[in-house]
């Protein structure tokens, strides 16, 4: 999400830490030399104890940190939620015996990568230097309690309630749901401080984090201690956990790992699982019928199976839903309604298509989700949904450094991998077909998908269009966006009385794009498709019946940094 500014959000919060560096003057000289991104963190090993009665949450593991800075470094910077703290950082020895008490300070570090608005970090002083791509392995402990907090977004003047909804992330007396960063610093991480008021500071930072650990492990262990009879249990995200409590992720580019504990229980059907709470059988057997309902719907659109939809339930009424992958949170009860049937149609599409590039797995969901809709009102036009989709995607574009930014192949922030990957998809879809694109991503098999060129070759079976220019403006390089712009719209008439009307169309942008092109008559509208590759120009004659009044170039499915130069009015000499 996209919040409003707050101006003096970062006048409040570098007062604040440069007085606590004035506090200690031993660590002011390093802290300011800090390399927060020298560190890569490539294996986590935690044990997670968890006391719902309690509200608290310990954690004992070790952590592996690999140097992928150019330099040897001798202090490492560790970084978990405001609401935890720290309770020893060893330097990790052949047994537990040989482990070594390591000098850190702990000090407050402004941050909107946590729920809380700030993070505690640890500065180490390590016994030695570690040399470029050098590893050393910590024995960390920390504990707390965590709470629902929204400072970071009531902070900056956002309701209360919606606050709330939003950062729903939780301990309580009967249990609760977490998520990793971005929303709970539960596992230690390390980023530079960024706000939401920066604009895509947060985001961008999030996002360059995960693209660091693309290839980095967590394996967390849970042990829950819970009051005498109760049946508590511990669900997370990683795949194939199942009811062992033992939860392994295998790259934390690809997910934020997440966890729900609580009295649950389990039902199954043809294409669901649910996991609801012991006493809400009632709503999870709605819910439960409404999901069997719409997979129908889906699969009738995309005809393919990988696996069941997971579906866990928040404890608290109102919290805002939460996908990752297959495996949605969210709170049950409540009427069936329009816009919780799409976040479903979304998650459902993610069990229809499966892929280990997370651009194409939410593409091909986000896709899912605007084919059903499409499905449910005559009205709901694919152009008319993109339109309403992709301004936040042409926003974030225009901040980028396409000379630094990840090509889409290799995207890991949410507004990249729902919004660009869409809009390609349905670009490609508008190229060649509805038909030969579905039939495309029918035939596409992960486990066969070891090259970034292999949708590509794919799609090549169904089509002779070239399409290599395409892909490598949108997917594998980050070329930004088309401007298109109307040179001219010359009409004359023909001999039977209809009119011919020459567009010269010029792409000022730097990505290519097909593009609809559409002459608006007196009588209704006559649209034709144009190729126009960046930096060149073109030209299309569309032949229409009656008086041509306007020419409108795209109609909201493209991308486009700037859509003022998208209309000319014709001018049609009568005599």
């Amino acid at each position: 999400m996209r919040l409003a500014n707050l101006a003096n959000r970062c006048a409040q919060c570098i007062p604040m830490a440069f007085l606590a560096l004035l506090a200690c003057p031993v660590c002011a000289t390093p802290a300011l030399a800090l390399d927060r991104n020298a560190f890569t963190f490539t294996r986590y090993d935690l044990a997670v104890r968890i006391e719902p009665e309690q509200e608290r949450l310990s954690i004992r593991g070790k952590i592996t940190l690999r140097n992928d800075s150019p330099t040897p470094q001798k202090t490492a910077v560790l970084q978990i939620s405001s609401s935890l703290q720290w309770r020893a950082i060893r330097l990790a020895g052949t047994t537990p015996a040989d482990d070594k008490q390591l000098a850190y300070t702990a000090i407050g570090y402004p941050s909107d990568i946590d729920h809380t608005g700030a993070l505690n970090q640890a500065v180490v002083n390590l016994p030695a230097e570690v040399p470029p791509q050098g590893t050393v392995d910590l024995n960390v402990a920390y504990e707390g309690n965590v709470h629902r907090d929204a400072t970071r977004l009531t902070r900056l003047a956002l309701p209360a309630d919606l606050a709330t909804r939003s950062d729903w992330d939780a301990l309580g007396t009967h249990g609760g749901a977490m998520r990793g960063l971005g929303y709970v610093a539960w596992y230690p991480v390390s980023l530079e401080a960024v706000s939401l008021s920066d604009g895509n500071a947060v985001f961008a930072a999030i996002a360059a984090w995960k693209g660091r650990h693309t290839e980095s492990q967590l394996k967390a262990s849970f042990t829950l201690i819970t009051p005498v009879g109760a049946q508590y249990r511990a669900i997370c995200n990683a795949p194939g956990s199942g009811a062992t409590g033992v939860c392994e992720y295998a790259s934390l580019g690809n997910t934020v790992p997440a966890f729900a504990v609580g009295e649950y229980d389990s039902s199954s059907k043809a294409n669901s699982v649910v996991d609801y709470f012991s006493d809400d059988a009632g709503a999870a057997a709605v819910l439960s019928e409404n999901v069997e309902d719409l997979a129908l719907k889906v699969r009738a659109i995309f005809s393919a199976f990988n696996s069941k939809l997971e579906l866990v339930e928040l404890p608290e009424a109102g919290s805002a839903p939460w996908e990752s992958g297959t495996m949605l949170f969210l709170p049950f009860g409540g009427d069936r309604n329009a816009h919780r049937d799409a976040i479903l149609a979304h998650s459902l599409g993610h069990t229809v298509f499966a892929s280990n590039r997370p651009w194409l797995a939410e593409g091909v969901a986000s896709l899912v989700e605007l084919l059903w809709q499409r499905q449910q009102s005559a009205t709901a036009t694919v152009p008319a949904q993109l339109s309403r989709l992709l301004p936040p995607l042409v926003e974030a574009e225009k901040s980028l450094d396409a000379a630094s930014a990840a090509p889409l192949v290799r995207a890991t922030d949410d507004v990249t991998l729902r919004l660009k990957s869409l809009a390609v998809l349905t670009m490609l879809r508008d190229m060649i077909g509805e038909e030969k694109l579905l039939a495309a991503l029918k035939q596409y098999r992960a486990a066969d998908d070891h090259d970034p060129s292999y949708l590509q070759s794919v799609i090549a079976k169904q089509t002779t269009r070239d399409l290599e220019w395409l892909f490598d403006d949108w997917i594998y390089r980050e070329r930004g966006l088309p401007d298109f712009r109307i040179e001219s719209a010359s009409p004359r008439i023909t001999l039977n009385g209809t009119y011919i009307v020459a567009v010269s169309l010029e792409n000022i942008g730097t990505a290519g794009a097909e593009v609809p092109v559409i002459i608006h008559t007196d009588k209704g509208d006559v649209q034709q498709r144009l190729e126009v590759r960046a930096k060149s120009k073109a030209v299309v004659r569309i032949e229409v019946p009656f008086l041509p009044l306007q020419v409108i170039v795209n109609d909201g499915s493209i991308p486009e940094s700037d859509i003022s130069n998208n209309r000319m009015d014709v001018k049609v000499d009568l005599h």
